[in-house]
């Protein structure tokens, strides 16, 4: 008898001469051995995992003048990956996963399943359902199933669940923000009620970037946040519960501290008031250090002149029938409320 490594097994053939049978033995490739003693009728394998079917095969050989036949064993068919049982089920602590058959026609004759914890077998976890607990928080959980179903090649896959298993539900509280929205103010947050031995974190942010260092439930507003829009994110963490973090998001920008900037001397202008001349602007002092200026020239204190915006201006024709020139300083500093101030005018226009 050859064995499934021989390439090529012996087989009992048939051969009919008019109305008798004898029988002799050929050579014909097969996969697995298998001797059939066809006289009687009863054919035996030796392949060591399922029986694979056997299909009688005739020809007529001319030159012999008679037919002959032998049997052939026929291969299994493509496993049948798809059949196989899928995971299924909610990723939190408590809740039961479970290896759902699809739809199909395939029908197993031998299920085997074992469960994964990060990829590590789970001992004892090898039935079709699998109960999570605490030890399963923040671990991903998978499942090997192996299948068997005649006449197809066995079947096995892992499966893997997309997100990692929740903890149990933490209580959360409402948190409550509180303070003006100004510049040099101090916003605190109240974090609310929470489960017990629930530790709080914070997080403040300005226009959704978080402010660094800012990390306790109360913030004094600087500069930087005028115009923005400051925010706060409260988080509660517990052993073997799934953290939980609420986001309250101010519903109005910063806005300057309630503190305008004061004159002390007014703007003063240098310069001759003749046709052609150049005057020039400056902004006199003012209450804060980092201070901005903005100019505009003036015709008898009230009439602005297009396009006179600049610290100097040049002397026009047009101006000789107004009686003066002045000039209005306007000031701005961020987190103050803007001032302006208007210098002395100066003598009649001439020529």
């Amino acid at each position: 008898m050859a064995t499934g490594n021989d390439r090529h097994s012996r087989h009992i053939i048939i051969i009919i001469l008019g109305g008798s049978m004898t029988t002799t033995t050929a050579r014909k490739p097969l996969r697995t051995a298998v001797t059939c003693l066809l006289a009687v009728g009863i054919a035996m394998s030796t392949m060591a995992a399922k029986q694979r079917p056997l299909e009688e095969i005739c020809d007529w050989d001319a030159e012999a003048g008679q037919e002959f036949c032998f049997f052939d064993q026929q291969p299994l068919e493509d496993a049948p990956y798809q059949a196989l049982p899928q995971l299924t089920g909610t990723q939190e602590v408590g809740s039961t996963l479970s290896a759902v058959l699809p739809e199909s026609r395939v029908s197993f004759d031998v299920l085997t399943y074992q469960w994964l914890r990060n990829g590590s077998a789970i001992p004892g976890a090898t039935s079709a359902t699998f109960k999570l607990t605490d030890a399963d928080i923040g671990k991903t959980m998978g499942l090997t199933v192996y299948g068997e179903a005649y006449p197809y090649e066995d079947a096995g896959d892992t499966f893997t669940a997309e997100t990692p298993v929740k903890g149990h539900l933490l209580t959360a509280g409402t948190p409550v923000s509180t303070g003006t929205k100004r510049v040099g103010s101090v916003l605190t947050v109240n974090p609310g009620t929470w489960s017990q031995g629930t530790k709080i974190s914070y997080r403040w942010l300005r226009n959704g970037v978080v402010i660094p260092g800012a990390a306790t439930s109360s913030y004094k507003l600087t500069q930087a946040d005028l115009a923005k829009r400051i925010s706060i994110k409260v988080t509660g963490m517990k052993p073997l519960f799934t953290p939980v973090t609420r986001h309250i998001v101010g519903a109005a920008a910063v806005a300057p501290s309630g503190t305008s900037l004061a004159n002390r001397t007014l703007p003063a202008i240098t310069g001759t008031p003749t046709v052609g001349s150049a005057l020039k602007a400056t902004p006199g002092t003012w209450s804060q250090t980092g201070t901005t200026f903005k100019y505009q020239w003036l015709r008898h204190r009230a009439i602005p002149i297009q396009g006179a915006t600049g610290s100097s201006y040049e002397v026009t024709a047009a101006d000789i029938e107004h009686k003066n020139l002045s000039v209005k300083v306007y000031a701005a500093k961020p987190g103050w409320i803007g001032a302006s101030a208007v210098s002395a005018s100066t003598g009649r226009v001439v020529r």
